[in-house]
Order: C-alpha cells, then sequence, then structure tokens
C-alpha cells in the first residue's frame, strides 16, 4: 500500500501539499495561492474549516515562528506531509515483500534463532523489496518459494553453535561498510552474494520444498 492510499490523498490535497512544500522560500504568487486555497475558502462538509485547519487536524501540516504574522507565511508541511511527498518518488513496495518478510521471520524462528535477530520489519521489508526489484531487473525474477529456499540454505550452513553468528534480519538485507548509506545496492546486501556464490545448493534445497 503506498501513502497515498494509506492516508486517502485526494490530487486536490496533494497539490495543496506540494505548495505548502514550497512555502520555506516563497514568491508572492505562491503565498498568495497558498492564503486563497487553504486559508480562504470554507469546506462546509467539514463544520466551516478551512483547508489549512483539516490538513492540521490529519497532521499533515503545522506553523513555526516567522517574522510575519499571517498563517499562510508560516504553514509548512509536518513530517506526515513530508514523507507523503517522498514518497512520490519511491518505488512501490515488491507485491512479494510482505510475503518474504513472513518468511524470513519464520525460517529465523523455526531454525530457533535468538528472536534477537529478528529486527525491524519496516526497514528489513524495505530492503526485501529493493532485493526482489533486484533481481526482476536482472531478468531472474524470485517466487516465494525460490525465496524460502535461499533462506533456508543459508540458516543452514550454520551449525546449532554457531546460530550467535547469523546476522541480523535487516542486516542480512542490507550491511553497508559505511554506516550512513541508506541506499541499497546488491555489494551491501550479504543475501544476495549468497544467492550468487551458492546457487547449486540453493536449488538442492529449493527441490525438498513442496
Amino acid at each position: 500500500m503506498t501513502k497515498l492510499e494509506q492516508f486517502k490523498i485526494t490530487p486536490d490535497t496533494l497539490g495543496l501539499l506540494m505548495y505548502v512544500d514550497l512555502n520555506t522560500n516563497p514568491t508572492e504568487y505562491i503565498s498568495q495561492q497558498i492564503k486563497k486555497y487553504l486559508f480562504e475558502i470554507i469546506v462546509i462538509s467539514e463544520n466551516q474549516l478551512n483547508m489549512a485547519d483539516i490538513l492540521e487536524k490529519q497532521g499533515l501540516v503545522k506553523y513555526i515562528k516567522t517574522g510575519k504574522k499571517d498563517p499562510w507565511y508560516r504553514i509548512r508541511l509536518d513530517k506526515k506531509g513530508e514523507d507523503i511527498l517522498k514518497s512520490l518518488s519511491q518505488k512501490p513496495e515488491h507485491s512479494l515483500a510482505q510475503n518474504c518478510w513472513n518468511i524470513l521471520s519464520e525460517s529465523y524462528k523455526q531454525d530457533d534463532v535468538d528472536k534477537s535477530k529478528i529486527i525491524n520489519q519496516t526497514k528489513t521489508t524495505f530492503y526485501i523489496s529493493e532485493f526482489l526489484y533486484a533481481k526482476d531487473n536482472i531478468g531472474k525474477p524470485y517466487t516465494e518459494k525460490m525465496f524460502k529456499a535461499l533462506v533456508i540454505d543459508y540458516l543452514e550452513s550454520f551449525s546449532y553453535e554457531k546460530k550467535i553468528y547469523v546476522k541480523k534480519t535487516l542486516n542480512l538485507l542490507f550491511d553497508p561498510s559505511n554506516k550512513f548509506a541508506s541506499k541499497f545496492s546488491i555489494e551491501d546486501c550479504p543475501l544476495w552474494s549468497w544467492s550468487e556464490n551458492n546457487k547449486e545448493s540453493i536449488q538442492k534445497t529449493y527441490k525438498k520444498l513442496n
């Protein structure tokens, strides 16, 4: 589900958020458009509120202190509003990402990996999505069964005594040498390396699955 769907953002609301995003360094034209469409137009169906009031109630905008008192100069995007606009430039989550997270976390549990290794579902699912898109892009799309075989093959490489060395779920998908990095790359994905370096054993694991 995209953030537009999650927060039920309509085209009209999205346009207003884009204008508010420009309000950090606005021209007079932008300021007047914000004044007109967010403050002067009253929405009858919303108890006589203007759009600025409605967006504030939804947690999409906020007000800051500036040298100007008029609210149309002081209105800014709140974090939720910023995240919605940022999401427009991101790929939608891969259709198999959530199911693959479930496979990953359940495989860890079934293999008696310490539960402290199962971390950060949201970020891990994001990098699972990137992993799946990367496989799609090289013409080797993964199914859920293939992902399960890959994870099981990785976990079975550890004896019981060495399970403490199993990577945390997030670090299995993204473990960059630069700790400030956030963009997925196959070079920073241990699971990708495993998939490329252990094809024969992964295939054997795949054939054993129902």
